[in-house]
């Protein structure tokens, strides 16, 4: 078994093998969602491209599947899939094809994250004796948002959107999220400007003129979809309901510019300890979607 770049002939098959990973569970996790075409749009939207990102399983000159690798940055980048045909998914392939792509990418010295559903446990114990250690668990929430439905905004707090241009603010947004989030460890404000350029949206709450509660989304307008990446307050402005008002704020203001012919998903990761969180987002009409652990190695 190895690992070749995608050329233009092979799109066919790619296209079969992201149809395959929505039609079995375990198959093809952390894929973007619909087919070839809504792929390459979500990932021109991140200035990405399929041949850089994806590659086929072969054996000899037979297409076994695909697996992907996206860079998040120059320290770290995701595992996508594998994804294969049903006869060859075995846990052996699997394991064969995530080591190829490790070998591929070690000599960049990247952090690798690896999404499994956490229903599937052999598959997680295969990897945990293999070198990746389980670095958290999350829940995936969705809500549908409807057209001509406008999410109530309930808001009397000044709330902004921020832009690079406000460097004061986004430092402090920063600030913010090194506090209050675990995953925000070893980022900085470079990350914010990354953010920024790949089409993300800011928004942040203000109390006595200081930043107290902050949050970063997504929306693919071509595709009807988009997801939330961070939402933090700090801590001193916590259960004074901020959290809750720039939900508001984001929600009213995508369901008020909505395309019909969308399913219109909004979708979001959390940790899986985080209970208030959880809640929150169930009562602004949020439900579970999946859970998984992230695994990580070098």
């Amino acid at each position: 078994m190895y690992l070749s770049n995608i050329t233009d002939i092979d799109h066919s098959f790619l296209n079969e093998m992201l149809k395959l990973s929505y039609s079995h569970n375990n198959l093809g996790f952390g894929f973007p969602r619909g087919d070839l075409k809504d792929v390459e749009n979500e990932m021109n939207e991140n200035n990405q491209k399929i041949n850089d990102c994806f590659y086929m399983i072969k054996d000899r000159d037979e297409n076994l599947g695909i697996i992907g690798f996206m860079e998040i940055d120059i320290k770290r980048g995701i595992i996508i899939g594998p994804v294969m045909k049903k006869k060859y998914y075995t846990y052996e392939n699997i394991l064969e094809s995530i080591n190829q792509l490790r070998y591929m990418y070690k000599y960049k010295e990247k952090l690798i994250s690896f999404d499994v559903l956490k229903e599937n446990t052999q598959l997680c114990k295969v990897l945990e004796e293999n070198g990746f250690q389980l670095a958290s668990s999350h829940i995936s929430m969705k809500m549908k948002l409807y057209q001509n439905k406008p999410y109530a905004m309930k808001s009397d707090k000044l709330i902004c959107t921020a832009s690079r241009e406000a460097a004061d603010i986004l430092l402090q947004i920063d600030k913010l999220f090194k506090e209050t989030l675990e995953d925000w460890v070893e980022e900085d404000i470079d990350s914010l400007y990354e953010y920024i350029e790949q089409g993300y949206e800011m928004a942040y709450l203000l109390h006595d003129d200081n930043v107290a509660g902050a949050i970063i989304w997504i929306w693919f307008e071509k595709l009807g979809y988009g997801r939330i990446e961070y939402l933090a307050v700090a801590k001193s402005e916590q259960r004074k309901g901020y959290g809750s008002e720039l939900l508001d704020f984001i929600l009213y203001k995508l369901s008020t510019a909505l395309k019909g012919e969308h399913l219109n998903y909004f979708y979001l990761d959390l940790d899986a300890r985080n209970e208030k969180a959880y809640n929150l987002y169930r009562k602004k009409g949020f439900e579970f979607d999946y859970s998984d652990n992230v695994y990580r190695s070098y």
